[in-house]
């Protein structure tokens, strides 16, 4: 139940931590050694995780809005529900991520891959897909309005049949 605003953490080492119901607003974590962390009903909202270590954290119904995981290392990373919008996790690699539940609005995942990744009722509302590649991907109950997917590799991806229209009318298929 703490509340930290603007605070530096760079290079920190907070592996193992344990937050409940705290907030981290506009806080640097570049470099910081967040693995096998784990956080329950916290907010990090516009958080900067730029080089970040947060290997095998677990994120339960946490908030991340705004915040920048450049370059951050997610590998075995855990999401529970949650919001994730408008994060950027750029040219990540999220293979085999479970996105299920989680609120992607605007989230920017441009140049990712996110093969065998589960978006089940995920809301990728208006998400930056471009160059990702989502080959056996299981799209099926999430809200993909306004999300640009030519270009996106889609190969085996899982879709139910709404997404699957939607998908053949971004490239141009007249459906009768």
């Amino acid at each position: 139940n703490c509340r930290f605003t603007r605070c530096n953490l760079t290079a920190a080492r907070l592996a193992e931590i344990q937050t409940t119901r705290c907030e981290f607003e506009d806080c640097d974590f570049t470099r910081a050694r967040l693995d096998a962390s784990k956080h329950q009903s916290t907010s990090f909202l516009n958080c900067t995780f730029t080089n970040a270590d947060l290997y095998g954290g677990k994120f339960e119904r946490c908030r991340m809005v705004g915040s920048d995981f450049q370059g951050a290392n997610l590998s075995s990373l855990k999401m529970e529900g949650g919001d994730w919008s408008f994060t950027l996790l750029r040219s990540q690699n999220l293979d085999e991520f479970d996105f299920s539940n989680v609120k992607l609005i605007s989230a920017d995942f441009a140049a990712s891959s996110l093969k065998k990744a589960t978006f089940q009722d995920a809301i990728l509302t208006n998400a930056n897909l471009t160059g990702a590649k989502l080959q056996k991907a299981d799209l099926r109950g999430a809200e993909i309005s306004g999300v640009n997917l030519q270009g996106v590799e889609l190969k085996g991806a899982r879709m139910n049949l709404e997404q699957a229209l939607l998908f053949a009318a971004c490239h141009g298929i007249v459906i009768e």
